[in-house]
């Protein structure tokens, strides 16, 4: 099962939101930001990314992975596709983000996202949960990774 993280119900939710998700800060200043403002690239992500990633521009290390920021101003989000460009394992699973519990892997939604629960497809939540649990088991450095994100905004 291929992970495209295309949501069907984004286009429409980004009326209200504006594709916020999308929407990071161009640089982290002391207390102003949180982690998850960024798109959270887990450790050897960005290095292992090819050259469709123009785009992301890397801001700050982050618990061993990188926080990066979607360059809006060269790049027309609403058409982000990873046929057409790299997209970043975040992004796909957004507004999902793993966490380990007790040994495995869960799935938190951003509150911040106006997507309701009947607007992320099963397909969706189980195949990012899939992709996360394969590659936390093939990766101790992202299960670390995981174990140390701190996800303010985000309920189970």
């Amino acid at each position: 099962m291929k992970i495209t993280g295309k949501i069907i119900s984004c286009a429409k939710a980004s009326a209200i939101c504006g594709y916020r998700c999308c929407d990071q800060d161009p640089v982290i200043t002391a207390g102003n930001a949180r982690p998850t403002d960024y798109i959270m690239m887990y450790p050897g992500e960005y290095n292992a990314c090819d050259t469709r990633q123009s785009h992301l521009m890397p801001v700050a290390a982050y618990c061993g992975g990188i926080l990066a920021r979607c360059a809006k101003e060269c790049f027309d989000q609403s058409q982000c596709d990873p046929l057409a460009n790299y997209k970043p394992l975040d992004c796909m699973s957004y507004p999902l983000m793993p966490k380990v519990d007790g040994g495995c892997v869960t799935l938190f939604k951003d509150d911040r996202c106006p997507l309701t629960e009947t607007d992320i497809s099963e397909s969706h939540r189980e195949t990012t949960q899939k992709r996360w649990q394969e590659l936390a088991a093939v990766n101790p450095d992202v299960l670390d990774w995981l174990s140390s994100l701190t996800m303010d905004g985000y309920t189970q």
